[in-house]
């Protein structure tokens, strides 16, 4: 059963709609698929049919007609009522008045009203502090006028007697001052900690921030240890590279990519567009390297963005490090069917995969080139399927399992605006 992809794809072919790609993506599908062979037919068929219907003319008469009848229809003018003011809005008027007229007297009576409430809550304070009479302690009586009723504790027999003279006492107590006693402070009340309390100090959170900087930050160390606990931390991660020349930006990433033994296969499609310098958004992927070679992957394209001669042939722009979501999964499955949340296993090579080039080279550095892939970055209707490409096929086979330490990374080099 052919899907709306392939539908669509076939009705363009018929049409004749389908730019390059598209063409050979199609031929693809009609020779392998008999179903879209048959429909294919079936949709020229029909082309045809309607080519050959014979095209009738219409009569000479038929605009005098059409004329005729409109003279004949009487021209109706609708007639137009004056609006009608409804009967609620005197009623509604009048009581938005009155309440206007009573909040303005109100508010004028409650300002005149302060002073005279202040004045005479002056003059009712004590005119002395020896009348001053200080609040009741928490859980003490208190008399009908809010003063604390202190009553001194009832003498028991067992109490031991004070055999020191009251001279004795009068001679060496400090002199006391006359009047009330001092208010009691309740230390539950204290709105503040204790001196010299074991106060805990406040625990260091870390926030899972994106990385937004420039290809000339990741010369900088502490740029490089910011991307590298990113990776380390996220279970996949996309970069968005932000150009001025999409293609440039790409081409330098694949060479760049080489210092660190990625070999980035690029595929048909994408090949063609990037030598036609076609402008589009590209797609890379690779999960065979670990945060430090991620991160001495940028710092040579960081190098080789600086060798540049001068500002105008410097391409590149902002770069943003963030988690990988759910929408960067779902573009990797209809790309190119990667799972990005599939966990690292037992790794294994395939040497029929790889090419004379890259066994001859794996020998010489004693390493096997670690594999990616580039794709154009292309709206979902129009994108190749994954199990329709040689080079997604050839990718998977070199790709093999994740090896422990590796981090899944999307590079999506974007446009810059």
């Amino acid at each position: 059963m052919l899907g709306e992809y392939e539908t669509q794809l076939i009705a363009g072919a018929v049409d004749g709609e389908l730019s390059a790609e598209e063409s050979r993506a199609a031929s693809a599908l009609l020779a392998r698929s008999p179903a879209a062979a048959e429909l294919h037919a079936a949709l020229l068929r029909d082309r045809e049919r309607l080519k050959s219907i014979p095209r009738t003319p219409a009569p000479a008469s038929l605009a005098a007609a059409i004329a005729e009848a409109i003279a004949e229809r009487p021209i109706i003018v609708p007639q137009v009522r004056p609006a009608r003011r409804p009967r609620w809005v005197p009623a509604a008027l009048a009581a938005s008045a009155l309440v206007a007229v009573a909040s303005g007297t109100y508010w004028y009576v409650a300002d005149s009203a302060a002073p005279r409430l202040a004045k005479r809550q002056l003059q009712q304070l004590p005119k002395d502090d020896s009348q001053f009479v200080p609040p009741a302690a928490p859980g003490r009586a208190s008399d009908s006028a809010g003063a604390a009723a202190i009553e001194p504790a009832p003498k028991t027999d067992t109490e031991p007697k004070n055999d020191i003279p009251a001279t004795a006492v009068a001679a060496n107590d400090p002199p006391t001052k006359s009047g009330p006693p001092e208010p009691t402070i309740d230390p539950d009340r204290i709105l503040a900690a204790p001196v010299g309390s074991d106060v805990k100090a406040f625990d260091r959170v870390d926030l899972k921030l994106p990385l937004l900087a420039t290809i000339a930050d990741f010369s900088r160390e502490d740029t490089q240890a910011t991307l590298k606990a990113n990776l380390a931390r996220d279970p996949a991660t996309r970069i968005d590279v932000f150009a001025k020349d999409t293609g440039k930006a790409a081409e330098a990433l694949v060479a760049s990519a080489r210092k660190v033994n990625l070999n980035i296969q690029i595929e048909t499609v994408a090949g063609e567009r990037l030598k036609r310098r076609m402008p589009s958004a590209w797609w890379i992927y690779t999960e065979s390297l670990t945060p430090d070679e991620v991160a001495k992957w940028l710092v040579e394209t960081a190098a080789a963005e600086a060798a540049l001669a001068s500002s105008s042939e410097k391409t590149f722009g902002a770069i943003h490090a963030m988690p990988a979501g759910a929408p960067d999964q779902k573009d990797s499955i209809s790309l190119a069917g990667v799972d990005l949340a599939k966990k690292p296993g037992a790794a294994s090579a395939h040497i029929a995969s790889k090419t004379i080039d890259q066994v001859a080279g794996s020998l010489l550095k004693g390493e096997a080139p670690k594999p990616g892939i580039l794709l154009t970055y292309l709206p979902p209707l129009v994108r190749v399927p994954p199990q329709l490409s040689k080079d997604v096929k050839q990718f998977h086979e070199a790709r093999g399992d994740r090896k422990p330490g590796t981090v899944p990374l999307v590079i999506v080099v974007r446009p810059a605006q």
